[in-house]
Parts: structure tokens; sequence; C-alpha cells
């Protein structure tokens, strides 16, 4: 895997494994890296990792990363295994005061990947339109037909 760079990433959310034809046993993994930028890590295969490359959610990590060519979400990103190194986590203590440190001073950059997600155009310039299902929270996708 040609890596493009190494980051620092503190992890917000993982997935439940799963598993898949391509990658045996996959999680994807949601993250802030330390300069602010949102990270969707995949394929994380946590089950079969050695267990000291484990992580929980609200630990930094390091691992080697590259953009994933095949999704074309910004925040998504291709993961190198075997350079993953878990380090501290950030505690609960002082009423979650490091935690609330990065999700509160980051919410301006999340705010701004909803925004830009939200915006997209289709190629054709036509909007994406989102419409909930009704009696469930679930919102899907609905491409207009011409």
């Amino acid at each position: 895997m040609a890596l493009t760079q190494r980051e620092r990433i503190l992890i917000l959310a993982k997935t439940y494994p799963s598993p898949s034809a391509k990658h045996v046993e996959t999680s994807c993994v949601a993250g802030i890296n330390q300069n602010g930028s949102m990270r969707r890590l995949y394929p994380v295969p946590f089950r079969l990792i050695e267990q000291d490359q484990q992580f929980k959610k609200w630990q930094w990590i390091e691992v080697g990363v590259e953009k994933a060519a095949a999704d074309h979400r910004p925040e998504s990103h291709k993961v190198d295994i075997g350079s993953l190194a878990a380090k501290q986590a950030i505690p609960t203590k002082q009423d979650w005061a490091g935690r609330r440190e990065w999700t509160h001073a980051r919410t301006h950059d999340i705010r701004e990947t909803h925004r830009y997600d939200k915006g997209r155009r289709l190629a054709d310039g036509r909007e994406r339109h989102r419409q909930r299902d009704s009696g469930s929270r679930r919102t899907q996708l609905l491409w207009p037909l011409r």
C-alpha cells in the first residue's frame, strides 16, 4: 500500500464487525485527526489485529492512511493495519473536559463537512433529494429521474 501520510487520529466511533467477502471481516471507524479533519477509516479487521493494536473509542491511534480512491467522500481513507499503533486514551475526568476539547472545538469542521455533503450535486447538475421513511429515523436518498 503506497501510503500518502501517517496520521494521529482520535477514535470517535466504531461499527460492529461484519463478514466481508473481500476483507474477511471488517469494521468502519470514524475519528478526527490532530489537525481537526474528520476521518472515516476502512477496512479495520478488529478481531484479527494484534492485541497491542486494539483500540477503544476516545483513544488516539497512529496509522498510515491513504485517501480511498473508490470512495468520493473526502473523509474516507484506507488503513495500513500493519502500521497501526494504539496510543493514550482520553479519560472522562473533570466532567469530560479532555473529550469536550476535541468535540466542541471541532464542531465547525463537522458542520462544514455536513454542509459539503448536503450541497453536493449530481454530475449533470441536478441536486440530490432526501426523504424520511415514515415511522423511522432512517433517511434515504431519492435520485430525481428525468
